[in-house]
């Protein structure tokens, strides 16, 4: 009876502790392509500068 006690005594402990783990982290690699291009007329525009900025 008193080991049947201390089991469920326990179990929200273990439920707390699995409660705390930290959620994987997502991949910090990305790849961006693409082509720059005048409109109209679709000519590429050489020496362009572009920039991401991040959305946090």
């Amino acid at each position: 009876m008193k080991f049947l006690l201390v089991v469920l005594s326990c179990l929200p402990l273990v439920s707390a502790i699995e409660a705390q783990t930290p959620a994987p982290k997502p991949s910090a690699s990305c790849t961006v392509q693409g082509q720059i291009v005048k409109e109209p007329g679709g000519q590429p525009i050489r020496k362009a500068n572009v920039s991401l900025l991040g959305g946090g």
